[in-house]
Parts: structure tokens; C-alpha cells; sequence
């Protein structure tokens, strides 16, 4: 026993170091992909080690199981060599005294070979690792004595014995599960906070912020549970600042075992991604980064809709979520700049809404900062009743230290204030007064003395520093324009992109766009501009965040800025934006369609600008611009190989699998390419050259259906207005423009298409079956839903190849208004099954749809304890889930707790098994189980 005892000892003392390293990792800066290479690494090996401690701690061990522990621990055994690899890497990871100061990152300190060596030692002892938890213990015996024989070789070289081929299998195992993991999360949300969090705490100034650590409101918060803290402040407070500076702290020490930290950065520039569901899947993917453990559900889910080639709803993120969270005995949870939020649709109600029902069942703490906007304010303080307030303001002290640290970085304001002391204490007392509690503006008054070449000027600066942010911006453009004409004409250049560009930009992706030039077939490197001359130039205006190459705006106001004024400024930057993305596309190498994902990747990587011209010229040159473009538009589009390679870019998905680059079609109009974008303009002279408006792509669709799908009604107008365009034509997959357009919601095109004799509103398509009703109704487009059902032609209750309808479609996704829309009718079965037995009650209750489980089970003609295939009721899938409310609801109606599906298995053993404690309390009472179960 007391061997097994210290074993447990020496894995927990490893769990503990593989805690630190994981801390260390965080905080280093750099090497972003070697760094998500040893997180997962050492977390795998982490989860190994929990289990292999559970058994040595078990009190009847058998003697196998317990040599076979003990033989880990031999000396140079893989426990051994498992905590060498992680004191290398936190010996090496570790800040240093007088190089890395507290909030400052550091840099990446290995070469690619040692990371190699490394993640090679780490590989080996998780795979024998795995073959004592598989209880193999002659495989393992021989592998550790191989494995401590060539602690400096390959372990390939050892020789071709049945050691080496179960070592290699568990490597191949290890790897794939590992690779499972990385694209799980990768699949899960393409938002990635972390790198955001490692630029703005690189750009801490030393002590700085530690006001908001050390104050009563941030204690309470620290200490309680459910706590909300909420941070109002004026613009250019340093919100997002302060924001980065709690994350940094709890990670140094909050973060441990069942502890979880999640956040976001709102940002006005990207509401395209930052979307509510892809929010949530943020904070999902972030706490699973920390303790990877993808559970049976986030597996299935991930298989399941990438076989589908779709995405989660956000019912099913929310619920993942959640599940999630109560794995943990508390959760800080940091949203930064709610302002931010690009509002469409009540996304950011919906999204406090969940936040507070995710605080209700869990232990979360949440903190948010946002602009003193009352509406905004008010719809928080509605949603989180009980909150503590404190206002963020740039405090003197921090504005002080920020000043000092400017002035002694060197420069002219250095030599200034060395040759005349006393207008050191001048600068400070004045910024410090002039900036009023914004930060950001202590910083560009900085910005503005620093440019000043001797000390009168500094003082007259001094004397007339602007107090508001538009006077301070507007005083920015003047600097600009005071430059030299080259250097004010690459400003205008610099910001009229970043105002304007449909998302953020990188450094290289702007570098190469300034270096396009009319009548050009490629780039000539020699014209690439340095990063610092662009930042330079733009007098404080434009900052770069290091670890993800973004280039931006220095704040949120300064987009205001700029678009109140950015028409009178730069009044032709649409369609100069359109036009060197046209130009671009235009390039000779961007020849054809890449046949394989590899290419597809390669000439992206090679290529800068392609993905941001390929799928945003359209954008860029709609409205007053298009006109302006044609010609060029025209010229490209009318070369079908660089159509085909531009639109292979476009279409292409954003979640990766097997050859995902040959999804979009090989050939392709530009009229098709026009429709995508909504560009009636450049159709129209497309159609008086000698392009076919009926044309089809390679998947058999017309520029009608692209239009369609888009929401494009004044296109979709101009095509049925042709007598050459098949309103109701099908594509290789047997879907028309109708199908398309009433999957995408789009209200209006379906009434022009339904107007129509020629459009039959209940066509199915090839596979799996589908109608217009039953995709509007899955997507929950009620409006739409209410325009076909007025139609007479149209199958309430069709099926689709599996036999689902469009209630159960819409009762799985949790389509309550739908759902009330369907069953008032006399055509719909209510309780209709598919050909795996499943009934919409059965689906909603499975996903946890409480209110669509009501309203069916409000039905005479609804079945409470229907079964499938397998013979599990409603109540087992919501057992099976955890959905407590769904749970409750079934009982109440009278569902049998007892009834076992076709492996003896009740509700409660459902629950048990996945640990659903809420269920399983519900359950007991009413259950007894036996033995078997």
C-alpha cells in the first residue's frame, strides 16, 4: 500500500508542475502554434495521470494492477522522464528577474528542434502510459526497458518487435485523439480572445491598473460567488486595459483545479464573426483549451454537423456550455466593452439573457465593462439585478507612470526635458490634467509633444493640448497633413482601409494591398512599405496588435470618428478598395482552381490579400462605386479562370475536413459571381456581351438561384424579368431558387418566386428529401413558413428521406413560434414518427426544448412515452442529456420513470452514467433499480 501511496504522491506532484507549465505557456508570448502543440500535449497526458492516480489510490488493488503502477515509478522510468520534460519546459518558461517584470510577456525561448525533442519525450510516456491503464503488462515491462535503453535514440531504431508496434499504435492513437481535440475546437468558434488578451497586457506600463486589484468592489467580486461586476467609463478610459489586467491577474492566481476563466473583447470591426453563438462557442473552446475533456455530447454533435457540412444552433452551444460550466466549483467570466456589440437582431439581449441563466446554475462570476450608453446600461442592469458598480477612469497615478515611461524611452521629448528639467514636471502636470480620466488621451497628447523638434514648441503644445477626443483627432489630421506630401498621402492610403475594410486586416494583408497599382499582373516586392512608417504616418491614429498582426484604429472612438467623417475625407475609398481587389484578382498566377487542399492552402499562404479581395470586392463596389468599377469588373469577370479562382476562395467553408476545398463548383459566370454580391448594375452589361443569364455552374445552379440564396431582391427581379431565366430550376442536388431563398429567410424573394405560375412551392429535392417548408421551418423563418402555407400546393406534413416533417424539424431546433404555427392546423400529425421511431416530443425533449415540450405535450394526440427504436422514451434522451426542466415536465405529465429501452437501461441510469445529479435527485424517488442496471 505504501508504495502505491507514493506513486499517487509523485503523479500528483506532477499534475501540480503540469498546472504551472500550463500557466507559463499562457504567458509567453510568440509561437502561437508550438504553444497549442504542448497545451494539448501536456493536458492529454494530464487526464492519463488522474486515472492512473485514482488506481493507485484504490485500497483493493489487484497485484497486476499494482506492479504495473509501481513499474512507472522505476528510476528513469516514464514518470521520471515525464517531469524532466515539464521542468524543461518550466525552467525555461519561468519569468525572470529583470526580464520579464509582472504583466509584461515573454518571448517564445525554444528553437523548432527542441519543441520537437520535447514533444517526442512527452508523445513516449503518454503512449506507455496508455498501456498501463490498458493493463498490458508484458507490452509495458518491455517498453519501459526500451524506452530507458535509448533515452537519446529514436525509439524507431530499437527494432521491429511487438513492443514497438503497441508503443507505435498508442502513438498513432495518442496523435489522432489529439488532432480530434484541435479540430473540435477549431470547429467550435473562429474567435480566439487569447491572442487578443496576450497584445493589450504586452502593452501594460508597469504598475499600472493595480488601483482596480487592490479596491473593495474587486475584492467582493473576487471572493463571492454568482457576483457581477459591472465597469462603466467615458470613452478612452483604458476599459480594455483594466479588463486585460483582472484577466492577468486571476490566471496568475485564481487559476487551478476546477477553477475556469473565460472572456471576451468585443470589437466594433468584428460583428460579422462576433455573433451570439459563435460568442458562446468562444468561452466553450476557451475553458475546454484549459481541461480538454471533449465529452460524448460535443462529440457526437461535431461528427454529426460536420457529416452535414452545417453548424451547431445556438440552443446547442448554449446547452454544451453549460454543461461545461458545472464542471467547474467556480467560473470568472470577463466581457470587455459590451458597447461594442453590434446589436442586430437583439443579439446582445439574447446574449446577457444566457449569460444570467449561465450564472443562475453555475458558480460564475462575471464582470463587464461599456460606455456610459443608456440603453445599454439599462438592458444590463434589467438582465443582472444585483450587481456591484464601479466606474473605470484613468486614475492620476497610472496617467503619471504612463507619462514618465514615455519621456524616458528616448527620443525627442527625452533630450528636451534633460536639457531643461522643468519642463519634465510641466509635461506631466499638464497631460495628467488635460486628459481628464481618458487614457487615450494622455496617449495621443503624448504622441503629439513627441513629434515636436525643440522645447518652445513643446511648451506651445503644451499650452493648447485639446480636452475633447474629436478635437484631439481633428488636431491628429492636421499633423498629418503637415507631413510631406508622400508621407500624408500614405496616411489617407492607411486609414481610408482600415475605416472602411469589411473586417480587420493584418499588417501583411495592408502592405500588399498599397503595393497594388493599375495595370499591374503581380507585386513587385520592392514597394512593400515597413510596418512602423504605416503606424508612423498616421499620427497615433493606427496601433498593431504584435501577437495577431492586426492592424486597427488606436479606439473605438476613433471609428466614430472617422465614419462621421470619412465621406467628406475619403470620399472615394469604396470604390479604390474595390479596385485594387479587382486588380489583384486580376493577378496572372491566380490561374484556375486548385485541385486539392494542400494548393488551395499553399496559394493562400503565398498570397496575402486573396482571401480578403475574393470574398469582399463584391461589398466594396456596390452602390455609388459600382459604376465606378465596371470596367475592371467587367475585364475580370469575364475571364473564367480567374472567376474560378476567386470564387473557389469564397465559397470555400471555414471549418476543415477531407478535400474541403473541392466543395465549390469548378465552373463559374461572372454573372453568378454578380448575383452572390447583388451587383444589378454590372449584370446588366454583362448580359449585352455575350454571356448567358441561364447559364448553370458545375453544380447545375443559375445566377437565380445565387441571387436567391443571397437575399438579393433587385437582382432576383431582373432575372424574372428575362424570358431566358427557368424561374424553377433545380441544381444537382434538386433544390430550386425557392428552396434556397426559404432556407435563408428571405421573405421578400420568396414572394416574388411564389407569384409565379412556373414555381412549384413543394418541390423535394434529391437528398434528403427536402421542401421549401421544410427548410424555412428547421431554420425557424416563421414569416416565410406563413408564405408557403398560404400556398394550396403545399405538404404540411411531408417527409424527407428519414421521414421527419417540418414540426419535428422545427420542434428539434426549439422553433417555439413555429411549432404553435403547426399544430393549430388539421394536417399535422403532431405525433408523426421518423423511420428511427423518433417523435417531435421525442426530439425536443432530447435537446432540452422545455417550451416546444409543453406545448406538445398540451396535445391529446401526443404520446408522453412514445419510443423509438431502442426502445428510449422522451424522459431517457432528456435523462441522457441532463435537461432538468425537461425532466420535470415530462414527470409531471405522467412519463414512466421506470421503462427500460432494449439494454435494460432506465432514465436514471442514463443520468447516473453521465453524471446529471439534478436528473438523477429528480429520479430516484420514483425509481428502483436493479442490480443489472
Amino acid at each position: 500500500m505504501g508504495d502505491t501511496l507514493g506513486i499517487s504522491a509523485s503523479i500528483t506532484a506532477i499534475l501540480q508542475l503540469t498546472r504551472t507549465v500550463v500557466h507559463y505557456l499562457h504567458e509567453v508570448k510568440g509561437a502561437s502554434e508550438d504553444r497549442q502543440r504542448i497545451l494539448v500535449e501536456v493536458a492529454s497526458v494530464s487526464g492519463i495521470l488522474f486515472n492512473l492516480k485514482d488506481l493507485a489510490e484504490r485500497k483493493q488493488l489487484e497485484d497486476s494492477w499494482s506492479v504495473m503502477i509501481k513499474s512507472l515509478n522505476i528510476p528513469n522510468g516514464p514518470i521520471e522522464q515525464f517531469k524532466l520534460a515539464l521542468q524543461r519546459l518550466a525552467s525555461n518558461l519561468a519569468p525572470v528577474d529583470g526580464l520579464k517584470k509582472f504583466g509584461k510577456a515573454l518571448v517564445w525561448p525554444f528553437q523548432k528542434g527542441e519543441i520537437e525533442g520535447i514533444l517526442g519525450t512527452i508523445e513516449r510516456q503518454k503512449a506507455l502510459f496508455n498501456l498501463a491503464l490498458q493493463n498490458d503488462h508484458i507490452g509495458l515491462s518491455q517498453a519501459i526497458k526500451a524506452d530507458i535503453a535509448s533515452l537519446h535514440d529514436e525509439l524507431g531504431k530499437v527494432g521491429k518487435t511487438v513492443t514497438q508496434l503497441r508503443i507505435g499504435q498508442a502513438h498513432q492513437e495518442s496523435r489522432l485523439q489529439d488532432q480530434e481535440i484541435r479540430d473540435i475546437l477549431a470547429w467550435l468558434s473562429p474567435l480566439d480572445f487569447p491572442v487578443q488578451q496576450s497584445d493589450f497586457i504586452a502593452r501594460r506600463q508597469e504598475g499600472t491598473g493595480q488601483w482596480l486589484l487592490e479596491c473593495d468592489e474587486f475584492k467582493t467580486w473576487l471572493s463571492g460567488t454568482r457576483e457581477t461586476l459591472f465597469c462603466p467609463g467615458i470613452p478612452g478610459a483604458g476599459k480594455t486595459m483594466l479588463a486585460s489586467i483582472a484577466i492577468d491577474y486571476l490566471w496568475n492566481t485564481m487559476r487551478r483545479e476546477r477553477i475556469g476563466i473565460a472572456y471576451i473583447y468585443f470589437n466594433y470591426r468584428s460583428h460579422l464573426e462576433q455573433t451570439p453563438i459563435n460568442l458562446l462557442a468562444s468561452l466553450l473552446k476557451q475553458l475546454l483549451q484549459e481541461d480538454p475533456f471533449i465529452s460524448d455530447d460535443l462529440k457526437s454533435l461535431y461528427e454529426r454537423h460536420v457529416r452535414k457540412k452545417t453548424r451547431p444552433t445556438f440552443d446547442e452551444v448554449y446547452k454544451l456550455l453549460h454543461s461545461e460550466m458545472n464542471r467547474y466549483t467556480q467560473i470568472f467570466i470577463v466581457v470587455d466593452a459590451l458597447d461594442e456589440f453590434t446589436d442586430n437582431d437583439g443579439g446582445r439581449q439574447l446574449l446577457l439573457s444566457k449569460l444570467r441563466m449561465l450564472q443562475a446554475t453555475s458558480a460564475m462570476n462575471l464582470m463587464a465593462t461599456l460606455r456610459f450608453i443608456p440603453n445599454i446600461v439599462q438592458e444590463f442592469q434589467e438582465e443582472f439585478k444585483r450587481n456591484t458598480q464601479l466606474e473605470i477612469r484613468a486614475s492620476d497615478g497610472d496617467v503619471v507612470k504612463y507619462v514618465e515611461a514615455r519621456i524616458g524611452k528616448g527620443g525627442r521629448l527625452r533630450r528636451h526635458v534633460e536639457e531643461d528639467p522643468i519642463l519634465h514636471d510641466k509635461i506631466v502636470a499638464t497631460v495628467v490634467k488635460n486628459s481628464q480620466g481618458m487614457f487615450l488621451l494622455a496617449q495621443l497628447h503624448m504622441d503629439s509633444l513627441a513629434k515636436k523638434h525643440h522645447r518652445k514648441a513643446v511648451r506651445l503644445a503644451l499650452d493648447n493640448l485639446p480636452k475633447e477626443l474629436d478635437s484631439t483627432y481633428a488636431e491628429a489630421l492636421q499633423r498629418i497633413e503637415c507631413q510631406d506630401e508622400e508621407d500624408a498621402a500614405l496616411a489617407h492610403q492607411v486609414l481610408s482601409w482600415i475605416s472602411f475594410a469589411i473586417r480587420p486586416l493584418t499588417v501583411q494583408e495592408i502592405k500588399c494591398a498599397l503595393a497594388v497599382e493599375p495595370g499591374q499582373t503581380s507585386i513587385d516586392n520592392d514597394t512593400l512599405i515597413d510596418e512602423d512608417l504605416l503606424v508612423s504616418v498616421c499620427a497615433g491614429m493606427v496601433t498593431v496588435d504584435q501577437e495577431s498582426g492586426i492592424i486597427r484604429l488606436v479606439h473605438y472612438t476613433t471609428q466614430e470618428y472617422f465614419e462621421r467623417i470619412r465621406s467628406e475625407r475619403f470620399p472615394d475609398a469604396q470604390q479604390n478598395i474595390a479596385a485594387t481587389c479587382l486588380v489583384y484578382l486580376s493577378f496572372d498566377i491566380f490561374e484556375g482552381y486548385c485541385s486539392s487542399d494542400k494548393m488551395l492552402e499553399d496559394r493562400l499562404r503565398q498570397n496575402v490579400l486573396l482571401d480578403y479581395a475574393a470574398r469582399n470586392w463584391g461589398h466594396h463596389a456596390s452602390g455609388d462605386a459600382e459604376q465606378a468599377v465596371k470596367g475592371l469588373a467587367l475585364e475580370f469577370l469575364k475571364n473564367y479562370r480567374k472567376v474560378s479562382c476567386s470564387v473557389q476562395v469564397l465559397l470555400v467553408p471555414n471549418y476543415r475536413y477531407i478535400r474541403y476545398s473541392q466543395r465549390p463548383p469548378k465552373y463559374v459566370s461572372g454573372i453568378h459571381l454578380c448575383a452572390y454580391f447583388g451587383l444589378k448594375g454590372i449584370i446588366i452589361s454583362l448580359l449585352e456581351s455575350t454571356m448567358v443569364v441561364g447559364s448553370k455552374d458545375s453544380a447545375n445552379r443559375t445566377p437565380l438561384s445565387w441571387a436567391a440564396e443571397r437575399g438579393h431582391e433587385e437582382v432576383v427581379k431582373l432575372l424574372l424579368s428575362r424570358g431566358d431565366v427557368a424561374a424553377d430550376s433545380k441544381d444537382e442536388d434538386g433544390r430550386t431558387p425557392l428552396s434556397w431563398a426559404a432556407e435563408g429567410g428571405h421573405q421578400e424573394v420568396v414572394k416574388l418566386l411564389l407569384a409565379r405560375d412556373d414555381v412549384a412551392a413543394d418541390s423535394k429535392d434529391k437528398y434528403p428529401g427536402r421542401t421549401p417548408l421544410s427548410w424555412a421551418a428547421e431554420r425557424g423563418h416563421e414569416e416565410v413558413v406563413k408564405l408557403l402555407l398560404g400556398r394550396g400546393d403545399v405538404t404540411v406534413d411531408s417527409k424527407d428521406w428519414y421521414g421527419r416533417t417540418p414540426l419535428l424539424l422545427a420542434a428539434a431546433e426549439g422553433h417555439e413560434g413555429l411549432v404553435k404555427l403547426l399544430l393549430v392546423r388539421d394536417d399535422v400529425a403532431a405525433d408523426s414518427k421518423t423511420d428511427y421511431g423518433q417523435t417531435p416530443l421525442l426530439r425536443a425533449a432530447g435537446r432540452g426544448h422545455a417550451g416546444v415540450v409543453k406545448l406538445l405535450l398540451d396535445r391529446d394526440d401526443v404520446a408522453v412515452d412514445s419510443k423509438d427504436r431502442g426502445n428510449r422514451t422522451p424522459l431517457s434522451w432528456a435523462a441522457w442529456r441532463g435537461h432538468e426542466e425537461t425532466v420535470k415536465l415530462l414527470l409531471g405529465r405522467g412519463a414512466a420513470a421506470d421503462s427500460k429501452d432494449l439494454n435494460g437501461r432506465m432514465p436514471l441510469s442514463w443520468a447516473a452514467a453521465r453524471g446529471h445529479l439534478g436528473v438523477v435527485n429528480l429520479l430516484t424517488p420514483l425509481t428502483t433499480l436493479a442490480p443489472e442496471s
